[in-house]
């Protein structure tokens, strides 16, 4: 095998189409297709096979390049590496297994980087910026179709010759040169290797060498690059699954961005300083350490208010409460929760004293939330109060509402009912004023929104008014409720939306106004096909046209509508109870049996004077009934219906 191999290779004169030169050496460039034809017959997964012909390739392949290319000292070293990445492109072209091929290749790009002469060297750099040079770099590897090895090993090989350089900076030029210059290029260098690597599709080699400019540039003090292309290594980490390289990546570029800050704090630019410390507290949450990153926000602060930006120092006393609840969230054992709590009433403080009402309240709310989980009710009520307060203050009136409905929650639970009465009153006047047309109300539907929830406020005062006014409270919030259920369907028709409106009118009481959005809505849902909706829309219809007192045959046609298309659906209850309630209770009543529903079977039976067919119905719905007085009144309507059956017969 290797012999043939070798002859092939070798001996076959060049085609007369394709030109030779001397950096050909003597491998003629028309064998390609008896290379193809050769190895076609090896079977990768076959070590004897593989070694053969890794053998008959290693003895000549260093013919490829011209003799300068590589320094000689080992070239069976350099024969071997080349066999191999020939292997691999072949086998990696069939699809085939390359665990057979020794030295690997990266092992073999390895080699081969350090044994290149500087005349080799400038040889692949070339090939890299012109593929169509002519050097055997060009020919061989610089080619997507090159007919010996992969492109891909052309940038793998220059990216080890720029990490190979990188480490060793001071014998690329001039010794005179500081030890900031030659990190300096170190980094340069590196950042070149860390391309060529991921051109290549390494990325694991790509980011080594990201950190290896990372360490270059600590030695030339340029900490704010160093963390940069650290957390190039580590979103490489990522791509490639693998978070614990990814973890010390980050971590490396926090400590990188603390270096910043001090040397920023000694140069006296504390604002500078106070960024990077917040940079770094980040990385530390990322890290799942969050305790490091609140002493590092607390410096953050500091800086911030050293540099005069107050603003920006609540931001970091912000951060650290964010910290100190990822801390309880994690160990909820240790009482963090409170400490997280006190953490956001020292950042709403902070931005209230920079007259910030929205990001103080947001702070304000957090605090809530964190005495909520630390179970300390009270403080949870004034900080959600102060949320309230400073949302209305910033214009935020729809938060600001629904935080005085959490006010009414949590006063609700605490056995208060006055005080969430009082919170929900609030909350209703906030929400009008919303809808009314805050900085977030710009569109009908959002003030549907607001109207609704206003409604919704008034109604729970309506319905817990307890003091000596409990009526007249009852009755004026009542009032407002249904006003504001319809101010909410007005402005969803203004939108487009019928169906919303219908809903919203029906709330309010205002069964005629209805009438006409619900039609609409049927119609709608009907021409989109989409007939449950339809059906739905129908049945309210019905209602809405009995509420509002028009004639019962008009009701009747909607519920019997919308009876039809829930049976065609294969709805079988919501069609048997449209059906009883446009009065048909011939259809509905076999449609109750089939859904196992015997009792409102019989009574569509009894409507229809069936007395047999409800009798049947009730008892057996009197048999099925777990519960005893519900069984009992069964028993005796299936006895008076039996009667009533009896009677029946005899007047037949």
């Amino acid at each position: 095998m290797s012999e043939a191999l070798s002859d092939a290779l070798f001996a076959a004169p060049p085609t007369g189409s394709t030109p030779t030169t001397g950096y050909a050496g003597q491998v003629p460039r028309g064998c390609a297709e008896a290379l193809g034809a050769i190895l076609a017959t090896i079977d990768f997964r076959r070590k004897a096979m593989v070694n053969a012909a890794h053998e008959g390739l290693q003895a000549s392949a260093l013919t490829i390049f011209p003799p300068e290319t590589f320094d000689g000292v080992d070239p069976e070293g350099v024969g071997r590496a080349l066999a191999s990445l020939i292997l691999c492109d072949f086998a990696a072209q069939r699809n085939q297994t390359t665990q057979w091929i020794e030295p690997d290749r990266d092992e073999a790009l390895r080699t081969l980087a350090v044994r290149l002469t500087p005349t080799g060297q400038e040889a692949l750099l070339q090939s890299l910026e012109n593929s169509q040079g002519d050097n055997a770099f060009s020919k061989y590897f610089a080619h997507a179709d090159s007919q010996y090895f992969a492109q891909a090993d052309a940038y793998c090989l220059a990216g080890h010759l720029y990490f190979q350089r990188a480490g060793t900076p001071l014998l690329a030029g001039s010794i005179d040169r500081t030890p900031e210059d030659a990190s300096a290029q170190a980094a340069g260098d590196y950042l070149k290797a860390a391309d060529l690597f991921t051109r290549a599709g390494q990325p694991d080699l790509a980011a080594e060498a990201y950190l290896g400019a990372a360490d270059a540039y600590r030695g030339s003090f340029q900490p704010l690059k160093a963390a940069e292309v650290c957390l190039r290594a580590a979103d490489l980490y990522t791509q490639t699954s693998q978070p614990l390289k990814a973890a010390d990546a980050r971590l490396k570029a926090a400590a990188a961005y603390l270096t910043a800050a001090n040397g920023y704090l000694l140069a006296g630019a504390p604002g500078v300083a106070g960024d990077a410390y917040l940079r770094a507290a980040d990385l530390y949450m990322q890290t799942h350490q969050p305790m490091k990153a609140v002493d590092i926000c607390q410096k953050a602060a500091d800086a911030y208010r050293g540099a005069g930006e107050p603003g920006q120092a609540a931001v970091a006393h912000l951060w650290a409460a964010h910290a100190v609840r990822a801390d309880a969230d994690a160990r909820p054992e240790k009482g963090r929760y409170a400490q997280a709590a006190a953490a956001y009433v020292r950042a709403a403080q902070a931005y209230t004293d920079v007259e910030q009402p929205g990001p103080a309240a947001d702070a304000w709310l957090w605090a809530a939330l964190a005495s909520t989980r630390a179970r300390e009710p009270r403080k949870a009520l004034a900080a959600y109060q102060q949320a309230a307060e400073a949302n209305t203050k910033a214009g935020r009136h729809g938060l600001a509402g629904d935080v005085w409905r959490s006010v009414a929650d949590l006063y609700t639970e605490l056995g208060d009912p006055k005080l969430a009465s009082d919170a929900n009153d609030n909350a209703a006047t906030v929400y009008r004023w919303a809808a009314i047309g805050g900085t977030e109300v710009r569109q009908p539907l959002p003030a549907a929104h607001y109207y609704l929830m206003a409604a919704e406020a008034h109604a729970a005062v309506a319905q817990h008014a307890r003091d000596e006014n409990a009526k007249d409270v009852e009755q004026e919030h009542k009032e407002l409720a249904e006003e504001a259920y319809e101010w909410a369907g007005d402005a969803f028709m203004g939108d487009g939306l019928p169906a919303a409106a219908t809903h919203a009118y029906m709330l309010a009481g205002q069964y005629a106004r209805a009438i006409v959005p619900c039609a609409q809505a049927a119609r709608h849902y009907l021409a989109a096909d989409e007939l449950l909706q339809a059906a739905d829309a129908y049945t309210q219809l019905g209602f809405a046209l009995r509420a509002a007192g028009e004639p019962t045959d008009k009701g009747n046609k909607a519920f019997l509508t919308a009876a039809g298309l829930y049976q065609r659906e294969r709805a079988y209850l919501a069609a048997a109870v449209a059906y009883a309630e446009g009065g048909d209770f011939l259809q509905a009543a076999p449609l109750f049996e089939r859904v196992n529903r015997p009792a409102p079977a019989g009574h569509a039976y009894l409507q229809s004077k069936m007395f047999p067919q409800a009798a049947r119905a009730f008892w057996r719905a009197n048999r099925l009934e777990p519960d005893a007085e519900r069984r009992e009144r069964l028993r005796l309507l299936a006895e008076s219906t039996s009667e009533q059956a009896v009677l029946f017969d005899r007047n037949l």
